[in-house]
């Protein structure tokens, strides 16, 4: 695992703490993980513009999304895909979007055939953190 990829691998940890103590993230968070995205991009330079573009472009979709579901997707959750767009790109961020929607997807399964309930609340950002794991180790 590079350094950067901890550092996104430790800022999605403590997120993903939050989120399941709070369910909620808080805007010092949010903007820190931006930082060490523009950061990553100036010293590491893994992306030209185009695809951190696109990458923030999922975000702003998610933000779209969280607002037409109203907050079915969390606005926090938006602005932390959006602040990762920055970090990973558009096509990393695809791809850990899908691991994180595939693992709470089945979390999700396993919920509702023990609980039998489907208004259940789940958080999202552990699912992000698990599905970069994976990323990262694949």
């Amino acid at each position: 695992m590079k350094w950067n990829e901890g550092v996104l691998f430790f800022g999605l940890l403590l997120g993903a703490i939050m989120d399941i103590r709070q369910r909620q993230l808080s805007v010092t968070y949010l903007g820190s993980i931006g930082v060490l995205g523009i950061i990553n991009q100036i010293f590491e330079r893994q992306n030209s513009f185009l695809p951190v573009a696109g990458g923030i472009g999922i975000g702003l979709l998610f933000i779209f999304l969280s607002k037409m579901s109203k907050g079915g997707i969390g606005m926090g959750d938006a602005l932390l895909i959006s602040a990762i767009g920055i970090y990973l790109g558009f096509w990393k961020l695809i791809l850990l979007t899908g691991y994180g929607l595939f693992l709470s997807g089945i979390f999700s399964l396993i919920l509702i055939i023990v609980k039998k309930d489907r208004k259940l609340t789940i958080p999202f950002v552990p699912f992000l953190c698990a599905g970069y794991l994976w990323m990262v180790l694949s």
